[in-house]
């Protein structure tokens, strides 16, 4: 269950945060468009292309460290598995210890008897 859970977020995490980011980069387009279509000017296109190419820039930015993100859990996801088998691992021996111990007590009643 656990490792369905971390599965689902390291493979949908990113792609969710880079929509969310691709989503809010869109309104704050939409925003600055609203807010130069009345006059529509030079200088107006220009502070529209830098604001753009500036969107742009933070998107990427954004895409990058989606994939750092990604990364991580991906090395999170090996090391939980990893503990996993580990304690799975002590789990048997604990398991095969006390299986041991209660053969030993029958043995010692059985031989007291």
């Amino acid at each position: 269950m656990s490792e369905k859970v971390i599965e689902f977020l390291t493979n949908c995490l990113p792609a969710l945060i880079a929509g969310l980011a691709c989503i809010l980069t869109m309104f704050k387009v939409l925003g600055g468009i609203n807010e130069w279509k009345g006059s529509i000017n030079a200088t107006n296109l220009k502070q529209l292309d830098k604001d753009m190419k500036n969107v742009i820039k933070k998107n990427q930015q954004l895409i990058q460290q989606n994939e750092e993100y990604k990364n991580e859990l991906v090395s999170l996801k090996e090391d939980f598995k990893n503990m996993l088998i580990r304690f799975n691992a002590l789990a048997e021996e604990l398991q095969q210890a006390s299986t041991e111990e209660t053969e030993e007590k029958t043995e010692e009643q059985e031989e007291g008897e």
